[in-house]
């Protein structure tokens, strides 16, 4: 933008008019006269980006600030200029020496009145170019910092940034956006650094700016979107999802109100594709991985060939893309993230700040691709990409934990792939450095220690130390512990030392965690998802409530307990499903009336619910009521993991676990995807055929047949009944991957065959008089609506 100068430009005072002679005001007039030249072909660079306009326009400013008295009280504004231009010109060339002549032009003394003179026509400017011109000393500093990553420059700038808030007190034009700066300087310190402090002052700064009332519209839509940013880190921080969700609120109402043209733009598309991105990770939802691509596409799109910017958009569009191979499968978009990402990679320097988490994200994405082709010589070039961002990233940088984690995953699966030990040692080295690079209060902590922990079994498999064994244990409790962590994370890890303690013979301590788990689950946020990203994450989960109920039966615990986990799980899954209310913290803060009186009838609703139900609402069913429902017949439930397999039996004087050690997890899972596979016509539908009756005649001999063995043996089948049980219908019912088995049909159907089971389906209507019946047996439950 050119600027012209004022009443405060190059002139001579009236105290000093008196004593000029004619030379000194021609001498005078030539300095205005050049720099007004030198302002025009300034203007026409920015219209055109035409270096040659801006090279002429140094060297005329050069001319005039050479020309000017060095005590000259113009002399600063002038500098100020030149240092602009110089700055504008290293960001079109990248090269060093002009980064060196705007340090060298760099005038440290800018008195206060001159910086208010300056700042109070900026407003709608970019923080970039008014940190140039309300702070040119920091502006230089901030340059340095971006291009060379010295962190002395970074905090440099904002003491020069502090320095220069002297001159603004409450009320004075330009406060607002040196306040802004302010907070973006906080902020970036905050990214290098990682001091929580910096970030909360930040935000601060940011939301006292956001809530009085400024002196122009576009400097409202700019400190918005400095807050949105600021918030979006505090999220990557501290994981509170509803910074997140304001910065996203706060990025599409700055990009709403932005022109189409404004150059900023691409910055705005940028930033709201990094939030969707990251809530995407957090929460799940595709779509919102479908936005953060768009966005990330518009940002590039917006990008000219030869910004600085564009390789960082580049990387981010890579990330996406990555994201999305692995959420969907597809090839394709991993091709993609890698074209983008090694695109970023070559136009960026090899001393550059940026290369070290450009090389990290290719070998993350090479490390993908070795996991879906298999090919060894991608893992290779992840290692090798990731030991460069290593070697580029400093010791204090928070970026680190993360390439040390990424770095101890590539030499576990090389590992996995070539058994050298020697890799596993070097996993387990780059994730303890991972673990050691991680504040305590970071919501990453839990997946680093189960990461960990993994790397301790694998050696334990190989070793059978005790030492290994208790530290991957010691580990798996940590990440359980981590408080701060997602619950999926958490959850992960204690299934791995629920396993680990089971096949050391410690049910009792399996058990116990097993079941924690389960009750953690209602914890996993699913009511921002659509039904498909909820059956993702619902997959991650499957099975928990089985392996809980076999490691019970191991510990020697009940069968109404084992049945008591697997209908707790079940109900935990269906509630899921049926939960879809939002939350209402935004009704809460936007509309009061509204969300009162929806708080008041929720209240009203609810009340009765102590009164009328009991207190086992929501709750499985005890014990004496499951007999009561075996009234209509016993009920069966098959349940097989990696420990056991068992058939828990309920009738009406007991429940009972009975052990079924040829119904095996790993051909179960078998039978189970070949049933899945089920469906088609001419020779397959034959081939169907010849399977489905191995399928029925394999659940008789391993599942259905010893049930009846059980029945037979205590004379219910032979007196028709036991006590009150009517043994005419049994109940079938499979859980987990058993859960489609068809058990009712299970036997050899053949001619003279005995090993079947008459199988009938019940009419619609005797369905529900039957379901009424057993409401009615169950007690007060459950409530059907």
């Amino acid at each position: 933008m050119a600027e012209t100068l004022g009443t405060s430009g190059v002139g001579v005072s009236k105290s000093d008019t008196s004593d000029t002679d004619a030379g000194a005001t021609e001498w005078v007039e030539d300095i205005r006269d050049t720099m007004e030249a030198s302002d025009d072909l300034f203007s026409q660079y920015e219209q055109t980006d035409d270096l040659d306009f801006l090279k002429e326009a140094i060297a005329l400013a050069e001319i005039a600030v050479t020309s000017i008295n060095p005590f000259h009280p113009n002399r600063a504004i002038l500098s100020a200029k030149l240092r602009k231009m110089w700055g504008s010109k290293f960001e079109n060339t990248k090269d060093e020496v002009d980064l060196d002549m705007s340090w060298v032009r760099r005038q440290r003394t800018w008195p206060p009145m001159q910086r208010h003179a300056v700042a109070s026509s900026l407003y709608g400017v970019s923080w970039r170019v008014r940190i140039v011109e309300i702070d040119p000393g920091g502006a230089d500093l901030l340059r340095r910092y971006e291009r060379l990553g010295n962190v002395a420059d970074l905090n440099e700038t904002i003491i020069e940034i502090e320095k220069a808030l002297e001159a603004y007190h409450p009320g004075t034009p330009g406060r607002v956006d040196m306040l802004n700066i302010w907070s973006v300087m906080l902020a970036k310190r905050f990214g290098r650094l990682g001091d929580i402090n910096d970030l909360e002052k930040a935000a601060r700064i940011s939301e006292e700016v956001v809530r009085k009332p400024t002196a122009g519209r576009q400097t409202h839509i700019d400190s918005l979107g400095n807050l949105g940013n600021i918030l979006w880190q505090r999220f990557e921080r501290i994981g509170n999802l509803e910074d997140l969700q304001k910065a996203i609120r706060h990025g599409e109402a700055v990009l709403a109100a932005t022109p189409r043209d404004h150059p900023d733009r691409a910055a705005m598309y940028s930033n709201l594709g990094v939030m969707f991105s990251a809530r995407f990770k957090r929460v799940g939802d595709l779509d919102d991985l479908q936005k953060a691509i768009k966005h990330t596409e518009a940002a590039l799109a917006a990008t000219p060939g030869n910004h600085p910017d564009r390789a960082g958009r580049y990387s981010n569009l890579g990330n996406r893309f990555s994201a999305r191979f692995e959420r969907i499968g597809d090839l394709d978009d991993l091709q993609k993230a890698i074209k983008h990402t090694e695109a970023a990679l070559a136009a960026t320097s090899g001393d550059h700040p940026n290369r070290a988490v450009i090389c990290s994200n290719l070998g993350a994405m090479f490390s993908a691709r070795f996991e879906r082709i298999g090919d060894l010589d991608d893992l290779q070039k992840a290692i090798k990409h990731t030991e460069a961002a290593l070697a580029a990233t400093s010791g204090d940088h928070p970026n680190r934990a993360v390439i040390c984690s990424n770095l101890g995953a590539m030499f576990s699966a090389r590992f996995e792939r070539i058994g050298d030990l020697d890799d596993l040692q070097k996993a387990i080295k780059h994730t303890e450095a991972a673990l050691a690079a991680t504040p305590r209060d970071h919501p990453n902590r839990a997946g680093i220690y189960g990461a960990l922990g993994t790397c301790f079994e694998s050696r334990y498999s190989r070793t059978r130390s005790a030492e290994d064994f208790n530290k991957c244990l010691h580990l798996y409790h940590e990440a359980w512990h981590c408080r701060i962590s997602p619950p999926r994370d958490r959850i992960k890890a204690a299934r791995r030392a629920g396993h680990l303690l089971c096949s050391a013979g410690r049910f009792h301590e399996s058990s116990s965690i097993l079941e924690d788990a389960i009750q953690m689950m209602p914890s996993v946020n699913l009511q921002l998802l659509k039904r498909d990203d909820q059956q993702h994450i619902l997959s991650e989960l499957s099975g928990l409530a089985s392996t809980a109920a076999s490691a019970a039966l191991l510990a020697g615990r009940e069968a109404y307990h084992s049945l008591k986990l697997l209908e707790l799980g079940r109900r935990i899954i269906i509630g899921f499903a049926i939960d879809s209310r939002s939350e209402v913290s935004d009704l809460k803060a936007d509309h009061r009336f509204e969300f009162d009186q929806y708080h008041r009838l929720r209240v009203e609703i609810n009340s009765p619910v102590d009164t009328i139900i009991g207190t086992r609402f929501l709750l499985p069913p005890s014990e004496e009521a499951l007999k009561n429902i075996a009234k209509a017949g016993p009920i069966v439930v098959f349940n097989s993991t990696p420990y056991r397999s068992n058939a828990i039996i309920v009738t009406t004087t007991a429940i009972t676990s009975l052990e079924l050690p040829d119904l095996d997890y790993k051909e179960t899972g078998d039978w189970m995807r070949k049933l899945a596979s089920f469906g088609g016509s001419g020779l397959k539908r034959r081939q169907d055929n010849l399977d489905m009756k191995g399928l029925l005649m394999w659940l008789w001999d391993v599942a259905v047949g010893p049930v009846l063995e059980r029945f037979e043996s205590s004379g219910a089948i032979l007196s028709g009944g036991v006590d009150e049980t009517n043994l005419k219908r049994i109940w079938w019912i499979g859980v987990g991957q058993l859960s489609t088995a068809p058990f009712h049909a299970a036997g050899d159907h053949s001619r003279r065959s005995t090993c079947n089971t008459l199988r009938r389906y019940r009419p619609k209507v005797l369905d529900i008089a039957l379901a009424r019946t057993m409401i009615l047996a169950w007690g007060e439950g459950v409530v059907w609506v």
